[in-house]
């Protein structure tokens, strides 16, 4: 679905709602010169993962709460 209201910040091309194996996001449809990418909330508005706080990622060794071994005994 095409999202002309929501503009690439890279290029300034219209994003276009696509799905993938992590679920719905907007693709530039300027792709693939621009490969600019945003993830979709639960109502299909555009949310950006560093306003929001949430990384998506798997926690570093250095990030966990808790150090290797520290429960064992």
């Amino acid at each position: 679905v095409l999202r002309e209201d929501i503009k690439c910040e890279k290029c300034g091309k219209p994003m276009a709602e696509r799905k993938g194996r992590y679920g719905r996001f907007l693709g530039c449809t300027g792709y693939p010169k621009c490969r600019n990418i945003k993830g979709l909330d639960e109502n299909g508005n555009p949310v950006d993962p560093k306003a929001n706080g949430k990384s998506g990622g798997k926690k570093k060794a250095a990030e966990q709460t808790e150090a290797p071994g520290e429960n064992a005994g």
